[in-house]
């Protein structure tokens, strides 16, 4: 039943500006006179941002797909899931994060104990040696008579 599953405050702000519009509505206070009233509410970054990624996802995926049927995978991608997520992300409020009294226990000293590091052992090379780069084995040494 969706008495149960009614939202507690704090709302989230789109679904507080969407309550805010649809006072404004019915006081009819939100017309083509008001619009300074309403375009205020109807801005929110998060969401643009979603939607605006969605479209250029969308676009990408167009340009990219050969067969016909390929367009069908980018406007259930692109539109309906985006659209779903954007919408969804918006909607929600943030999660909460409780953390019970985490008591410890063990030693008081730290987990994890730090040892110094042994210099890595190097091999002498002499000065008429070259070496690839790539892989670190000399190149052999060619004269110039042959």
């Amino acid at each position: 039943m969706s008495g149960e599953r009614r939202r507690q405050p704090p709302y989230p702000p789109v679904v507080t500006n969407a309550l805010a519009l649809a006072a404004l509505a019915a006081l009819g206070a939100a017309g083509e006179n008001a619009r300074a009233n309403t375009v205020a509410l109807q801005v929110e970054p998060t969401s643009q941002n979603c939607l605006n990624e969605s479209k250029l996802n969308l676009y990408q995926c167009l340009a990219a797909s050969r067969p016909s049927y390929e367009d069908m995978f980018c406007v259930g991608r692109h539109i309906v899931r985006d659209l779903a997520t954007c919408t969804r992300a918006a909607a929600l409020p943030p999660a909460t994060v409780t953390v019970s009294g985490v008591v410890p226990t063990g030693p008081a000293q730290p987990a994890i104990v730090t040892a110094p590091l042994d210099p890595p052992q190097r091999t002498p090379v002499s000065p008429t040696q070259q070496l690839n780069i790539g892989t670190g084995a000399p190149i052999p040494q060619t004269t110039p008579g042959n």
